[in-house]
């Protein structure tokens, strides 16, 4: 199972239940068996267990202290029926109540994204708050996966991407309660915010070539001479697409494109999860994903000389060669991405990975007498690139939510970056890195709640793949990390 956070934990706390006494010998026996005794519990795993049995649900405490075990939302169609059932009360008969809970509009009709449908979300419990009147829900999709079966993929975190965020509230009496359903989060507001900023370009100096053709011609032979002309101009800011290729002999010189911009694309504020603090408050987990692009080239003057001359022999036809032009020109590039991938807890920074996309630079040369090897083209990013930021938008939610790789590195080497859910109050950051055949992995510290993290590292090499598991005591604040299930109790 792909979502297999089975460390998912909730606290459970009855108001008015006072701290259990022990003397002090039995605290000491206590201590000693390993025993706690607490005036709250904990639901834990995605099935919300309470000592061991599935509630799937959660219990509310009514304002008569009575408590009831509430039935789950568990699909998108917006109209639910939720049951509260008398719960831990002994020797009296069972008791009953549905309420009918609708939501028109759950937030999810736009943006639209590929591969994001009706068949792809899901809905799921994500914390309660510890009465049991609010309750979280994250609606979330599926993603795309390489190979057969869920795990592994290399390309792939265990994290579902959300696509909105809904609350669900109880009050009164259980027999006779109120329950609304709100969106806290659309999907526009889930999947944060994309922008592209870019410097202007330099406005710089565009060379080319023409020709001044001449004829002669007499009774014996036509003789064709062609002297090429350097010709430049001032080409302002954003404008030098206008000038295309340079013809010469019929052949595209390609564009000659000098100059120098950066710019700087990124989508923030990404809701990853979403918890109650412990004042009740929504703590939102976020990430932020940037990239930084800087292109540059030099001018590029060619370097001419001489002058064509062909002869056309009337008689018998021939052409002969009597001389040729020398034409050639260089220019220096340079190129270089990098990245950043932050998480936030309600805006405050508290990991952040950052890494190169790649780097390169050179010199670019053509000759004419070599042909077209290597013909100087510079790196430009016009301004008009940036006017329609729409599909960018669109392909950029689609890249950093997960539904597609994640993805940096030169050739040989793969390096993927992603937020790695343990469990519904524990987030990290997985690197993973493939060079050949042998996948390195490398989950680093956990956050959770009020900023908390367990300064671990977890590092693997393993070449069919690896799980990390987490947990959050929402009891003692402790944090736990295996490769194995884990979960607190």
């Amino acid at each position: 199972m792909l979502n297999d956070t089975a460390g998912d934990t909730i606290l459970l706390k009855v108001p008015g239940i006072p701290p259990i006494e022990r003397s002090e010998e039995e605290a000491a026996a206590d201590a000693l068996a390993g025993r706690q005794w607490w005036n709250q519990a904990i639901l834990s795993s995605t099935d919300q267990k309470l000592h061991g049995t599935a509630l799937d649900g959660w219990v509310y405490c009514d304002p008569a202290g009575r408590r009831w075990r509430v039935s789950k939302i568990v699909d998108l169609s917006g109209s639910y029926t939720v049951e509260l059932r008398l719960f831990g009360m002994f020797g009296v008969a069972e008791e009953v109540h549905t309420y009918a809970v609708s939501l028109a509009d759950l937030g999810q009709s736009t943006p639209a994204i590929d591969d994001v449908n009706a068949a792809t979300l899901s809905i799921q419990l994500r914390d309660v708050w510890r009465d049991g009147s609010r309750a979280l829900y994250a609606i979330r999709t599926s993603r795309l996966v390489n190979g057969a079966g869920d795990w592994p993929a290399v390309t792939q975190s265990r994290w579902l991407p959300a696509m909105g965020w809904l609350e669900m509230t109880i009050s009164g009496p259980g027999e006779d309660a109120a329950i609304g359903l709100s969106v806290l989060a659309n999907r526009a507001e889930t999947i944060g915010t994309y922008s592209i900023t870019a410097d202007p370009p330099t406005p710089t100096t565009q060379f080319w070539l023409t020709e001044t053709v001449t004829v002669v011609e007499d009774a014996i032979k036509r003789t064709t001479t062609r002297v090429p002309v350097m010709n430049s101009a001032v080409v302002p800011a954003g404008d030098a697409e206008q000038f295309g290729n340079a013809y010469l002999d019929g052949v595209s010189r390609g564009h000659v494109r000098p100059g120098t911009v950066s710019s700087t694309e990124g989508r923030r504020g990404i809701i990853l999860a979403m918890w109650y603090a412990s004042d009740g408050s929504h703590e939102q987990l976020t990430m932020d994903i940037e990239e930084y692009n800087s292109y540059s080239a030099t001018e590029v003057p060619w370097s001419i000389s001489g002058e064509d001359v062909t002869e056309f022999i009337k008689a018998t036809g021939e052409t002969n060669v009597l001389s040729r032009y020398t034409e050639s020109a260089s220019n220096s590039f340079a190129r270089s991405t990098q990245f950043a991938l932050i998480l936030r807890l309600d805006g405050v920074e508290v990991v952040r990975e950052e890494g190169a996309v790649g780097n390169s630079s050179g010199t670019l040369y053509y000759d004419r007498e070599d042909g077209l090897s290597d013909l100087p083209i510079a790196f430009w990013h016009s301004t008009a690139v940036l006017a329609d930021e729409t599909n960018l938008d669109l392909l950029f939610a689609r890249r950093f939510l997960g539904l597609d790789q994640i993805r940096y590195g030169p050739a040989g080497t793969d390096v993927f970056y992603a937020p790695y859910q343990l469990s519904n109050h524990l987030w990290c950051v997985l690197k993973n890195t493939k060079a050949g055949t042998v996948y390195t992995w490398r989950w680093g510290p956990a956050f959770g709640p009020e900023s908390v993290s367990d300064g671990e590292i977890t590092t693997s090499t393993h070449s069919s793949g690896l799980r990390l598991y987490g947990s959050w005591c929402p009891v003692t604040g402790q944090m736990a990390r295996s490769t194995s299930r884990i979960v607190w109790t």
